[in-house]
């Protein structure tokens, strides 16, 4: 993991491209590491595999997932106050929802439907901040960047 991102920062960049993520995954699982068996040996199954790598690969503090939203959320008030309302509750809902599933929460169809989400009109709340997938690569950034 460490050949391919030689620090956090690159790492965390890496991380948050689903594709670029995906095929670190798979090169570990080709190698014959399961990040899944690894964290469970470790007793880390409360945390995102994000926390995992980059405890274990970047010597960086290990954030359980409840945490981690958490801090998301109380980090970036003043960045939801400064947009509409309504993408500020999506935005929300972002964190909430990594508390209950980690990273693949943020990238699963099903994200769209969780109550407060869609309600708030989910991806077309954030064209009103900017382009959507920008807006949600903005979101993992400061949630990561925890």
């Amino acid at each position: 993991m460490v050949s391919e991102a030689h620090t956090l920062d690159q790492f965390r960049a890496l991380w948050i491209e689903q594709q670029k993520r995906r095929q670190l995954i798979d090169h570990l699982l080709s190698d014959n590491f399961s990040p899944e068996t690894l964290r469970e040996i470790d007793q880390m199954n409360d945390f995102d595999l994000y926390d995992f790598f980059g405890h274990h690969g970047y010597h960086a503090r290990a954030l359980k997932r409840p945490e981690r939203g958490a801090l998301f959320i109380s980090n970036n008030q003043s960045w939801f106050a400064g947009m509409n309302e309504r993408a500020g509750i999506v935005l929300k809902g972002f964190g909430e929802q990594f508390d209950k599933g980690g990273t693949d929460a943020l990238e699963t169809p099903t994200l769209w439907e969780v109550p407060e989400i869609r309600i708030a009109g989910g991806v077309d709340a954030l064209r009103r901040v900017g382009v959507p997938a920008l807006v949600m690569q903005e979101a993992k950034q400061r949630l990561f960047a925890s």
